[in-house]
């Protein structure tokens, strides 16, 4: 009878708590990160509801090198996007619009591909206007570290003796040499 009672009571705490690691309270949906993320082959992001969304997806999977495009929209308002990549690869774009948020996830390839995935999505974000552009698009004044040390490894400008000056200053001398 004890048995049965601790039994039910551990079946009962069980199911009240659920599978979920959060537990019985607390079960608001995981909000995803600002950035992409890429798990199992797949990569989303959460992108603000806009009626230029679709477009602006599209163009990135255009630019990403993803062409004959085709929408295809599900019964839930899952908007379907499939297309096949340089390499004749599926790519599967999904946009589900929510409220104020829209999710965008991706897969490129059978197992996925990352890289192409995150500079997808990437494109999108800098496209729709919610990430800065990639560092690559981005004209940035060099370095003054990076000038100071072009500077210093450059010949221009040099005498060979003020090369070993600050060879010997440095004391970086080479066996042999006094």
């Amino acid at each position: 009878m004890r048995r049965t009672r601790v039994t039910g009571t551990i079946l009962a705490a069980s199911i009240l708590a659920g599978c979920s690691t959060t537990g019985p309270f607390g079960r608001e949906k995981l909000a995803l990160p600002v950035g992409p993320s890429y798990v199992g082959g797949r990569g989303m992001q959460m992108f603000p509801t806009s009626p230029e969304l679709l477009v602006n997806v599209k163009d990135a999977m255009s630019q990403v090198g993803i062409h004959s495009i085709v929408q295809n929209e599900d019964p839930s308002g899952l908007i379907i996007l499939e297309g096949r990549t340089v390499d004749d690869r599926k790519a599967r774009v999904t946009v589900l619009k929510s409220g104020a948020n829209s999710t965008v996830s991706a897969r490129v390839g059978w197992l996925g591909d990352e890289p192409l995935t995150r500079a997808m999505l990437d494109r999108i974000g800098s496209i729709h206007g919610t990430m800065p552009l990639p560092p690559s698009a981005v004209e940035t004044p060099q370095n003054s570290a990076e000038t100071g040390l072009r500077s210093l490894l450059s010949r221009e400008d040099k005498t060979d003796t003020s090369l070993i000056r600050d060879r010997v200053d440095t004391g970086l001398n080479p066996p042999g040499f006094p």
